[in-house]
């Protein structure tokens, strides 16, 4: 256990620098093409995670939309399933914790659409079962996820997998793609 704050600094500094270049590069740009995409088609984006995984889906929508319009004149059109409490808790409650993701999509999806399961571990209930309810959809599925990717990386068109098993390390590189993302489509300019 590292005690030093100085030591601590440094260690965390290495595990971030160690971790970006093992990022799949091919995933990555395809992720960005997928999403670039949807936001000149006006296609629908859903976003959704747990515990931290659910702060970064809040952070993508904030990110893809309201900072990509300022800058581009288009928002990317993403919504994070976590942010209405009153739909997670209803359907979690009456339908069931496990499908609070799926039966959003159900609800709400629609084919052609793009799906990004964003999980520490890849494997919540929630997560696996909702990447497998957009595929019946016929969405399109993008998935970031550590602990070598998990179940999830398995389900989706495009994973994204992290390879370290430090849940801290794993939720910065969520932001990263997040930031990632709203570069890109950013850079495209006034549309």
């Amino acid at each position: 256990m590292v005690t030093d704050s100085a030591e601590l600094l440094g260690w965390y500094r290495g595990a971030l620098s160690d971790v970006l270049p093992e990022l799949d590069q091919p995933a990555l740009h395809e992720a960005l093409l997928l999403l670039s995409l949807a936001h000149d088609h006006g296609t629908r984006v859903w976003v959704m995670g747990n515990g931290g995984s659910a702060l970064a889906a809040q952070h993508c929508e904030t990110d893809w939309s309201k900072s990509v319009w300022e800058a581009t004149g288009k928002a990317l059109h993403v919504r994070a399933l976590v942010n209405n409490i009153g739909n997670v808790t209803a359907y979690g409650n009456d339908l069931g914790y496990d499908d609070v993701f799926a039966n959003q999509l159900a609800a709400l999806g629609a084919g052609g659409e793009i799906t990004l399961l964003i999980s520490g571990s890849g494997n919540s209930p929630n997560i696996l079962r909702a990447a497998e309810k957009a595929r019946a959809l016929g969405m399109k599925t993008i998935s970031m996820s550590g602990f070598g990717g998990g179940k999830v990386a398995a389900l989706v068109d495009t994973p994204i997998v992290i390879s370290v098993r430090d849940m801290q390390i794993i939720e910065d590189l969520h932001v990263v793609f997040c930031h990632l993302v709203m570069k890109h489509l950013m850079s495209k300019g006034r549309q």
